[in-house]
């Protein structure tokens, strides 16, 4: 394990679900402790010495008993959260485990129930954490909240499925009824549906995120099948992710986004010219 300070957690989901973050807050550290440490920390290679030479002589065994204790925490650490984020916890909960027993063993502490719970709570605790900051950086909500925000500053647009103004125009990039908007078309709008050209609305996003000093993570396919798995998009028949789709006289290869999967079941298409 690499452990790693810094001020920036880095982006992008699958990052994320490669490393474990526990939040240190200004003031939260007690510097006289932390001081009384630094003054002895001539002893913390031997302690690890004396740790190395504690597990040596049994090792075969104790890898075995370290498989089964990893594996017990792992399912007990499960959630329904990213799968490798039961996995850290269980490495975390072995090797506390692991040390407690050398300490024990040495005599520094006699009991280790209370020290195992404490620890497992606080380990777990970061896990929700750290699992809701995964879920955060999924591509596919990542994706639909840079879109939605790019509606509502006006950045990109649609039209009705006829060429014209849609009806609840103010919502779909528009700034006026009757003045075309000077920003980004991406699709049409109709039947309950956002029909989304795939490469402008992939782009707009993606520059969207990169302006920020962050990125998808995906390319454009991938994220489609995502969208289509989650059950954002609507695929065709085929399981193909863009559909055929008849507008303004000819046939156009566009994503079937229904609105209420963007504008969380907002009646948007019910509004006034």
């Amino acid at each position: 394990m690499i452990i790693s300070t810094g001020e920036i957690t880095p982006t992008g989901q699958s990052l994320a679900s490669r490393y474990f973050t526990t939040e240190l807050k200004r003031g939260k550290i007690d510097l006289s402790k932390l001081t009384a440490a630094q003054k002895v920390r001539h002893f913390y290679p031997e302690a690890m010495s004396a740790y190395l030479h504690y597990l040596a002589p049994g090792l075969d065994d104790t890898v075995k008993m370290a498989r089964e204790l990893w594996e017990g925490y792992r399912v007990a650490a499960q959630s329904g959260a990213h799968l490798r984020v039961p996995e850290m916890v269980a490495w975390l909960m072995l090797g506390f485990d692991l040390f407690l027993r050398f300490q024990n063993h040495m005599g520094v502490i006699s009991e280790t129930y209370d020290l195992e719970q404490d620890a497992w709570r606080v380990f777990t605790s970061l896990a929700g954490k750290h699992a809701r900051l995964i879920e955060r950086e999924r591509p596919t909500l990542n994706f639909l909240n840079i879109l939605r925000e790019l509606f509502i500053q006006k950045r990109v647009y649609v039209l009705g499925t006829d060429g014209n103004c849609p009806q609840g125009w103010e919502t779909f990039g528009w700034q006026k009824y009757d003045e075309l908007p000077h920003s980004d078309l991406i699709g049409w709008v109709g039947d309950g549906n956002l029909y989304l050209m795939p490469e402008s609305t992939f782009g707009v996003v993606q520059k969207a995120i990169r302006d920020q000093r962050g990125y998808l993570g995906v390319g454009k396919n991938e994220l489609l099948r995502g969208l289509a798995k989650e059950g954002f998009i609507e695929p065709n028949a085929r399981g193909e992710n863009t559909r055929g789709k008849w507008i303004q006289g000819d046939s156009k290869r566009v994503i079937y986004l229904p609105i209420a999967k963007l504008f969380q079941d907002e009646d948007l298409e019910g509004g006034s010219k």
